[in-house]
């Protein structure tokens, strides 16, 4: 009988966030008769696409231990440096697309340099870079816009293949991807437990540290595939462009069932709380409330979100005492 109220409430745990996203669309669904549309369904999708694409790399550094406030500044620097070359520049697009993928494997690699080899944290060392990416950003672009971008590139964002925008399609195998990544790979299984017990990780002969340079090279390489995804769908780039993705992906992914300190959670974690996110933001705005409401709101969310892992910690931590009991 214990064994079985054990297994329910791993369901609920794993199955709750679901739900939430499920009651949320039927509320949203009884307010405005335009939240279930065919269009809004996949402009919601559309507009989360890049958050969910970057999300993969940031869901494998979470699961990790790890943690990148930073995002946002770098999105802003891969996308104005990819504008000002294909503006200034006769470079092929291709190229530019890249130049993107380096740039963003680089400064996600110098944050986990930084992490790895100065034992530093990686809140407080992302959060120093992001002021860094963030002064590099507005210096390139001195409050300019780049567009005119060519409608090869643009297609990335703007195009469609039949009814599906082709972002979508990118999104879809990047979850596919980093599913696979991390249920069907050593890298996968060496990602959970560098985040669940380092030491055990180690003493089975992996070299911790390389490892996590890795997946900080992976998580960047995600988030200029992200960067690149937005600045085609908007068709232009500016230094305002990328800040605050951090929020959403951070927040969706604890939402979703990331544990903050590592070593839990799914790929569907990230899916499934920036969908939340994402529901939540253009529900509020087609019953017309303000920004700074669906501040408060999302603010809640992220407490909520905190508490809940909290608290599953903790229960994880009594279960663990009477198993040993």
């Amino acid at each position: 009988m214990k064994k079985e109220n054990f297994s329910m409430s791993k369901f609920i745990r794993d199955n709750i966030m679901y739900a939430i996203l499920i009651l949320l669309c039927v509320f949203f669904a009884t307010q405005h008769k335009a939240f279930l549309t065919w269009s809004n369904m996949l402009n919601m999708l559309n507009q989360s696409s890049y958050q969910i694409i970057v999300g993969v790399g940031i869901g494998m550094l979470m699961i990790s231990g790890g943690i990148d406030l930073s995002v946002g500044y770098q999105i802003s620097l891969i996308g104005v440096v990819a504008g000002w070359l294909m503006q200034n520049t006769g470079i092929h697009w291709i190229l530019v697309v890249l130049i993107s993928f380096a740039l963003g494997i680089l400064m996600s690699l110098f944050n986990g340099v930084i992490v790895v080899k100065m034992k530093a944290m990686p809140f407080i060392i992302t959060l120093a870079t992001s002021y860094i990416f963030q002064g590099i950003s507005y210096t390139i672009t001195q409050t300019k816009t780049y567009k005119g971008f060519p409608d090869a590139f643009k297609w990335i964002g703007q195009g469609s293949i039949g009814p599906i925008p082709v972002a979508i399609f990118l999104m879809v195998v990047c979850v596919i991807a980093g599913s696979l990544i991390l249920n069907k790979t050593y890298f996968g299984r060496y990602i959970y437990g560098v985040g669940s017990n380092r030491e055990a990780v180690q003493l089975a002969g992996v070299n911790t540290d390389r490892l996590r340079l890795i997946i900080y090279a992976v998580a960047g390489f995600f988030v200029a595939l992200g960067a690149i995804a937005l600045i085609a769908r908007t068709g232009s780039s500016a230094s305002s462009m990328g800040p605050g993705t951090e929020f959403t992906i951070i927040a969706g992914g604890v939402l979703g069932g990331i544990k903050m300190e590592g070593g839990g959670g799914r790929m569907s974690s990230i899916v499934v709380g920036v969908l939340i996110l994402t529901v939540l933001t253009n529900g509020m705005q087609l019953m017309q409330l303000g920004v700074y409401p669906q501040y408060i709101v999302k603010g809640f969310v992220l407490v909520i979100a905190i508490c809940f892992d909290s608290l599953e910690s903790m229960s994880a931590i009594r279960r663990a005492k009477l198993v040993k009991d």
